[in-house]
């Protein structure tokens, strides 16, 4: 049993749990989920005990084990096996609460597929953070949210959970919507109402409805007082504010799109096989087809080449005078120190600043954190300040080499919808099956040294099995 009580913890003057109480039962596997900055993260460590709270307890037998989503040190393997390699060594030391934060960042499908039997065999606690909708869909049987300093714990399935968020979501804007309805009546009556009164005050005599009033209530200032008090009163009501205020819309990328102006683009791109490295990677010859408009998948194991064949696609792109974006799933040397982000990304893109803002709010990059330099970040905050460089520069083709690993739920969301809208060519390279199923229109395939069209994703992403 995992027990929370009356939890509270605060990074300096910003707090982020208040009096959180929650319990998690033996076997129970959980989706730890909110908003970039609620406080995720800093939840495990407190779970294990690198964090101290401020107020309050957190209790359990036997001991956890966190694998984080920043391995220390450098790696000489691949990101996606160095991955696997530090969730396999949190399973064997057979820990009673197993905490996982984005444990599918860089793990292909086939690793995926693995991570979830592993989890659906494992009988302790688990907790995990992940953007994967996927994933969480076939990993967990309950959810934790963050939301407003506080934690909540909601029994059932991720698509349960799912369904009755957005069933809330849609309950408050229904709330919200007869609200402003009564609201635009009652300032018309109010209106009225001071119209009415002044018209009063004003008027040596009284209309024949008004002389009906006098006579019934004794005297004309009685219903001049009564009319006033009326309009006052109709105006308190509406000056008090609303009960149900309007959900909360994060921004979206739509406001990018009408700044964007790539140009048509229809270029085949012919190969004669692939190498990488010294090392033969496809043996085939292929056809490579970008197009404007239309959202191209590039999928495969890691390791079977797809980040090498995109450096060829955007050099011959480039060689043909293509504006080219490219998002490496490496920290790149782009950035001046001592600079704060914001100024940054303006004076590369062009853009107008609220853009940069809007686009780095929607995928989880606040304004506080464009006011800092770049070695002030982490590296996952590195990588989205990466992606929105990217994202609001102009560019023709736009090529993502594993977009979503960093992403919260709504900065995925809010890709996908960005994606679907674009009028440039994309290149995606990314094993979140929810946002290749959702923005993808085409998908290329390596498998055994071979380049291949392939559109089952239900095959390639295991829907009839894990």
């Amino acid at each position: 049993m995992l027990a929370v009580n009356d939890l509270a913890f605060s990074y300096g003057d910003n707090p982020l749990f208040s009096k959180c109480s929650f319990r998690i039962g033996n076997g129970r596997h959980v989706a730890l989920v909110g908003d970039n900055g609620t406080g995720k993260t800093t939840l495990l460590r407190l779970i294990t005990g690198i964090l101290k709270p401020d107020a309050g307890m957190v209790r359990y037998d036997g001991h956890a084990e966190m694998v984080s989503q920043f391995p220390a040190g450098m790696e000489v393997v691949s990101p996606g096996q160095g991955q696997m390699q530090r969730i396999s060594r949190a399973f064997a030391k057979r820990p009673d609460i197993l905490l996982l934060d984005e444990p599918t960042s860089n793990l292909d499908a086939e690793g995926i597929r693995k991570l979830t039997r592993m989890i659906g065999g494992f009988r302790g606690i688990a907790v995990i953070i992940s953007h994967d909708i996927a994933f969480l869909e076939k990993a967990v049987d309950c959810v934790l949210l963050i939301e407003d300093r506080h934690i909540d714990l909601y029994d059932g399935n991720f698509e349960e959970f799912r369904q009755m968020r957005e069933r809330n979501r849609n309950n408050q804007y229904q709330l919200y919507e007869v609200e402003q309805k009564q609201r635009r009546r009652q300032k018309r009556v109010a209106q009225k109402m001071k119209e009415k009164a002044a018209k009063s005050r004003k008027s040596g005599g009284v209309s024949n409805s008004e002389a009906k009033a006098r006579s019934l209530l004794g005297n004309y200032d009685k219903v001049q007082r009564r009319l006033s008090a009326n309009a006052r009163r109709m105006q308190k009501s509406l000056d008090e504010g609303l009960k149900n205020a309007k959900p909360y819309e994060k921004m979206g990328l739509k406001l990018l799109t009408t700044y964007q102006k790539p140009q048509k683009v229809r270029i085949n791109l012919d190969f004669d096989g692939l190498s990488g490295h010294g090392i033969r990677l496809i043996d085939n010859s292929f056809s490579f087809r970008i197009r404007s408009g239309e959202t191209v998948g590039l999928l495969g194991r890691n390791g079977s080449g797809k980040s090498t064949l995109l450096d060829e696609v955007e050099g011959r792109l480039e060689k043909r005078s293509c504006r080219v974006s490219r998002f490496r799933q490496e920290i790149q040397d782009v950035w001046e120190e001592g600079e704060n982000l914001l100024s940054q990304l303006i004076k590369a893109s062009g853009m107008p600043e609220q853009v940069v803002l809007d686009v780095a709010g929607a995928l989880g990059l606040h304004a506080d954190l464009l006011s800092r330099a770049p070695d002030e970040l982490s590296g996952g905050q590195l990588l989205k300040a990466q992606l929105v460089l990217e994202l609001v520069s102009p560019f023709d083709v736009l090529l993502l080499d594993e977009p979503t690993n960093y992403l919260d739920y709504d900065g995925v969301r809010a890709l996908t919808e960005f994606i679907r809208n674009s009028e440039a060519a994309v290149v995606v390279i990314s094993h979140d099956e929810r946002f290749v199923e959702g923005c993808v229109d085409r998908t290329y395939l390596i498998s055994d040294r071979r380049f291949s069209d392939y559109c089952d994703l239900g095959d390639y992403f295991g829907k009839d099995g894990i």
